[in-house]
């Protein structure tokens, strides 16, 4: 029997900082000055101004998403 490979998926993790939407506004603006992990030479959420709470309709894939 050959074994099925599971195709990797895409996962979000939305409470990272422990707090509701408040918080996360909070901490917004200190988030935007740290480094990227993968790429130092840029920042977080280069090129945001702002963040916005998710409304209630969920996606079954990116795309339609965007």
């Amino acid at each position: 029997m050959i074994p099925i490979k599971r195709q990797p998926r895409v996962r979000y993790e939305v409470n990272v900082c422990g707090g509701g939407f408040d918080s996360v506004k909070n901490h917004f603006t200190a988030w935007k000055q740290e480094p990227l992990i993968y790429r130092p030479e840029r920042r977080m959420f280069e090129g945001k101004a702002d963040v916005r709470p998710l409304g209630d309709e969920t996606f079954g894939a990116t795309e339609p998403a965007r």
